[in-house]
């Protein structure tokens, strides 16, 4: 495990202020040692030597190591590109001519677009091999062999353009240790020894039954292994080959063959464009069926546009098309209503939390928790802060791509350390690696505790609903960058949003974060705070009720002045201690009736109304997080609503999308519900 505090290796040199702000980000080292300072087509790390491996775009492209001794990080050409591509990439076969393999000769070239580069998470046989895990690298790569003397259109190659293959994290011209890949037998690591190519644009070509033609597959994003470690799955982003892929990395049968099927077929409208991910149903099971869970976005084909759909594979047989978290879902949990939400990069980590980004309005990376709930790790206005106060510069791309997870052991405030998820990814504005410390949902002074220290901090920090309390500006023309209480940032939970307005010649970007009633809700799901403890103080009680009551009928308020229900950012009601609020304060009562004589005359008759005093009913909330039948009793607190004078509330979380069935007559005597969307 690597200590975040040894592997920061890259120091900032910007006028802007310094990041503290956002200590959930970090770098290890810069672009140059990443990769020359050029773009990464993918990247991994590697604990048993806690070192990383990049592979390159452009000119000079290599895969390359970068290594740490304690004090600073060194990059390190493995593998340069005449052996990379200009040989391997650019042959015809790996062994034949007695083991040397053959290079095809002018006019054919290759070129690489690696989507990403990983290590096998589990032992896997390749090309009768058998490595051990974090050993061996598997990359996805749209890479193309031309044929140069034919027409443009004519020139791609299926049959030798190679689009998943191996590495071996050897260096050519090495010794080859004894059990290693030794094709010739000459006990030296030649340019073929380390690679074996696996799936062919021709392979692929074939499994869907197309007729050989010169195309080939858009395949640039990162993909997911297994859960066995023994496939991958990958998305094509295209019109012919369009949709999430399976490709067999271990060997299969005598023939050490591998396989490769098209699982989901996406070819018009929104096409799926997602780094996809993976969940055994052992690990959290969706409720689809047992197997692996891929995870994707949706698309024009599979419905589910701004939302994320799965598919279970279970030994080779896959589910239909599944939703997983609707677009209303996300859409809504983001606040951004005019903007469907693009899923672009996903990942998890062992316990089954899934990570992902939202790449139409860049809020950041958003963490879909065991817990079943939705929060934010990092917001667009952080990562503008980190990345603009390392440059000293604007720009910032909003590319989040090759997105993976690892352990890290993190030091904690107050001393200690915890062993946390960091989600990585490749960032195009600093060219290379970034990590995201996936410290706990609302633990805000960071010593791996959420407690009543992090309640006061977000209590400091609310606003009404809807008003912006921190964030990020920058101009263009004259380049000006501006932070609005950065500290602030990392109490906005569900993401910030990004503005871009053009006049004059000048382009204002501004990156908003919001902390408000809806950050409440996302608070209270991972703080085990009830819906109704206005004062945030772990229970319910007559101090809660009192505060309501003396703010009834008032506007202007927080959730901690009795502004309990406020569910629609538009609605003019958003900021008003109302009726509404009483519903929701007795649906969670669990005490014994209160006595509402001391308040106001219009808390005495809607408390009566809402907390079914004189009815002398009961109270139900329905509690079940998806949907249900209304003769279940596990579905509500209380038990079913079914009696004169019975109380029964519809109050959902503001993430969950059900739909409750009637199923039989019923009798109460108030309904109460709200409506998220």
């Amino acid at each position: 495990m690597m200590s975040i505090a040894a592997a920061v290796g890259v120091a900032s040199s910007s006028p802007f202020a310094t990041a503290q702000a956002v200590d959930q980000l970090q770098t290890y080292f810069d672009s140059a040692t990443a990769f020359a300072g050029n773009n990464m087509g993918g990247f991994d790390y590697q604990s048993a030597n806690n070192s990383f491996w990049t592979v390159g775009f452009g000119a000079g492209q290599a895969i390359r190591q970068v290594t740490f001794n304690g004090a600073t990080w060194t990059g390190t050409n493995i593998i340069g590109q005449t052996d990379w591509v200009g040989k391997f990439l650019a042959s015809s076969s790996v062994s034949d001519n007695g083991g040397n393999g053959t290079i095809l000769p002018p006019p054919y070239t290759a070129a690489s677009t690696a989507g990403d580069f990983k290590l096998n998470p589990s032992p896997v046989t390749v090309g009768g091999i058998t490595y051990p895990a974090r050993t061996l690298a598997v990359v996805v790569d749209q890479a193309t062999v031309r044929d140069t003397s034919l027409p443009t259109a004519q020139q791609p190659q299926p049959q030798y353009s190679k689009m998943i293959y191996t590495y071996d994290l050897r260096s050519v011209g090495s010794a080859a240790a004894p059990g290693s890949r030794d094709r010739n037998g000459n006990a030296v690591v030649d340019w073929n020894d380390p690679f074996t190519p696996l799936v062919t644009a021709l392979d692929m070509q074939q499994a869907i039954a197309l007729p050989p033609a010169p195309t080939i597959p858009l395949i640039t994003r990162g993909f997911a292994f297994s859960s066995d470690g023994q496939s991958v799955y990958y998305n094509d982003s295209g019109t012919t080959y369009g949709g999430i892929w399976r490709a067999s990395i271990a060997d299969v049968g005598a023939g050490q063959t591998h396989p490769v099927a098209r699982i989901v077929t996406s070819l018009t409208g929104t096409r799926i464009n997602t780094e996809p991910t993976v969940v055994a149903s052992a690990v959290r099971n969706f409720g689809g069926g047992t197997g692996d869970q891929i995870m994707f976005g949706g698309s024009t084909d599979n419905g589910n546009i701004g939302g994320i759909n799965y598919v279970v594979d279970n030994a080779g047989s896959v589910s239909p098309v599944k939703t997983l978290l609707s677009s209303k879902q996300i859409t809504a949990f983001n606040e951004l209503p005019s903007t469907v939400a693009g899923i672009d990069s996903m990942t998890s980590d062992a316990g089954g939390n899934v990570y992902c980004y939202n790449g139409n309005n860049p809020t950041g990376v958003t963490v879909y928790a065991t817990n079943g709930y939705l929060a934010k790790i990092t917001s667009s206005a952080e990562e503008r802060w980190f990345v603009n106060s390392k440059t000293g510069a604007i720009a910032f791309s909003a590319s989040h791509l090759d997105f993976k997870t690892r352990d890290a052991i993190v030091p904690l405030t107050g001393g200690g350390t915890a062993n946390l998820t960091q989600v990585l990814f490749n960032d195009n504005t600093l060219r290379t690696p970034v990590a995201i410390t996936a410290y706990k949902v609302g633990d805000f002074d960071r010593n791996n505790t959420v407690d009543a220290a992090d309640v006061s901090a977000f209590k400091a920090v609310l606003g009404l609903r809807g008003i912006t309390a921190a964030g990020i500006v920058t101009t263009s023309n004259p380049v000006s960058f501006t932070a609005n209480s950065p500290d602030k940032l990392k109490f906005d939970l569900n993401g910030s949003n990004v503005t871009s307005v053009t006049a004059g010649g000048n382009t204002t970007v501004t990156a908003a974060a919001i902390i408000d009633w809806k950050d409440v809700k996302i608070f209270q799901q991972f703080a085990g705070l009830s819906d109704c403890d206005v004062d945030m103080d772990f229970d319910v009680d007559t101090a809660d009720l009192t505060t309501v009551a003396t703010n009834y009928n008032t506007d202007g308020k927080l959730f901690t002045q009795g502004n309990l229900t406020s569910v629609r950012i538009a609605n003019a009601d958003k900021d008003a201690v109302n009726y509404a609020d009483l519903v929701t304060l007795a649906a969670n009562w669990t005490a014994a009736n209160p006595n509402l004589s001391g308040f106001s005359a219009a808390v005495q008759a809607d408390g009566d109304r809402a907390f079914a005093l004189t009815a002398g009913g009961s109270r139900h909330q329905y509690i079940a997080r998806g949907s249900g039948v209304w003769s279940n009793a596990a579905n509500w607190s209380g038990g079913v609503p079914n009696s004169a004078g019975a109380v029964a509330s519809l109050l959902t979380k503001p993430q969950d999308d059900v739909t409750l069935e009637v199923d039989g007559v019923f009798t109460i005597g108030q309904l109460n519900f709200d409506n998220f969307f």
